[in-house]
């Protein structure tokens, strides 16, 4: 499958998100079982993929980081889990197996608001199966999230869109928009991606 241009940039990537290129300096299959994030284009190329990704997606290789090389081994990995048929956020697997972990894929759709097309289409997150889901209660202290609030973030990170935020809360597409957006404001992030990498970022500490 071809990938766009192949050279792993992370140029136009929210600010906040990058982190020295396309991943850490060296390569270590971490030991917690933090969930690991990876940002697509529309080609599917990898932009960006946090070391939890990068350990989950090459185990059990353990690559020196040179970007063009771990940028291929990624496409190779990512290959594995898309099938054939369907749009690109339905055509991911619903499961990886990383040596013996096994982990669950979630798939947002991101829109596009940065004015080109290199930014990130779709956000990709592995968490692995047999832990405890990611757990909002500190989110929802830390930041005074309202009952319908926690409920819009919680159907947002289990990959809804809006329609279907909406759909399981029993509300307009509108008003769904209304609470992401409120919990955007309260998280200080300008997209739903920023609130992806709060609760990771939080869920991790």
């Amino acid at each position: 499958m071809h990938r766009g241009n192949g050279n792993g940039s992370s140029r136009g990537l929210p600010e906040g998100i990058v982190r020295k290129g396309l991943v850490a300096r060296q390569f270590e299959r971490p030991n917690t079982d933090s969930a690991g994030l990876l940002l697509l284009d529309a080609s599917l190329w990898p932009l960006y993929a946090n070391e939890e990704a990068v350990s989950i997606l090459c185990y059990p290789e353990t690559p020196q980081v040179h970007g063009r090389w771990l940028s291929r081994l990624l496409v190779q990995r990512i290959d594995s889990v898309i099938q054939k048929q369907g749009d690109c956020s339905s055509r991911f697997c619903n499961g990886f197996a990383s040596g013996k972990r096994h982990y669950h894929i979630r798939v947002f759709t991101l829109k596009r608001s940065l004015g080109n097309d290199r930014g990130p289409t779709l956000a990709v997150l592995f968490e692995r199966r047999g832990r405890a889901p990611l757990d909002l209660s500190r989110i929802t202290q830390k930041f005074h999230l309202t009952q319908r609030e926690t409920e819009a973030l919680q159907l947002l990170m289990r990959g809804y869109t809006t329609l279907r935020i909406a759909r399981g809360m029993n509300i307009s597409s509108n008003t769904a928009k209304v609470f992401l957006r409120s919990v955007m404001i309260k998280f200080g992030a300008r997209h739903r991606l920023g609130i992806l990498a709060k609760v990771l970022q939080i869920s991790k500490g």
